[in-house]
């Protein structure tokens, strides 16, 4: 086979991979971020609010009781986990490094 045909480069497509799962991620601590935000709000959750929210208590497959704010929890599609975020802060991954709020 001439240079180029079939070829298959896999670091590549690791790479293209994880940068996708990242990208996921990112969407899903903007989506908790926007999430968090909403709560407060229709609870007159002042920005300066001490506690973390659960998150959840924000989602459809948890809560059978108020608003429901998320279908389900997220998950970071490369196994980190997502702490209950506070009001007033940017809410994070486990796996930090590239996967966070710009």
């Amino acid at each position: 086979a001439a240079w180029g045909e079939g070829a298959v480069i896999t670091p590549k497509k690791g790479l293209d991979n994880e940068t996708s799962r990242t990208r996921a991620c990112i969407q899903n601590l903007r989506q908790i971020e926007s999430t968090v935000q909403q709560w407060a709000m229709t609870n007159n959750i002042p920005s300066s609010h001490p506690n973390a929210v659960v998150i959840a208590d924000l989602c459809t497959d948890h809560v059978t009781w108020g608003p429901k704010y998320l279908k389900s929890m997220p998950l970071c599609p490369s196994g980190g986990t997502y702490p209950n975020p506070m009001v007033n802060a940017t809410p994070t991954c486990s796996i930090g490094s590239t996967h966070v709020l710009p």
